[in-house]
């Protein structure tokens, strides 16, 4: 689920996928560390080093963790 205005985009990756035929899915402390560590995650499109969105270290990226999942929100050019 994810929303995006003119400057941002934000949304939610959820503990369980509901789309995978196999049941994928994260532990709800996945993220603790690199959360408490302030680690210089990054945002990419497709994956692709090339193609940055946001980056934690930069402020242009935000990470929480909530009872749904991992919370993100990028600010865009």
């Amino acid at each position: 689920m994810a929303f995006s205005t003119a400057s941002k985009i934000a949304g939610v990756r959820s503990w369980a996928s509901i789309w995978a035929r196999v049941p994928v899915g994260f532990s709800p402390t996945a993220f603790n560390r690199a959360l408490q560590e302030k680690q210089d995650a990054r945002a990419l499109f497709n994956h692709d080093p090339n193609m940055l969105l946001g980056r934690a270290g930069a402020g242009t990226l935000r990470l929480s963790v909530d009872a749904r999942g991992l919370r993100y929100e990028i600010d865009i050019p």
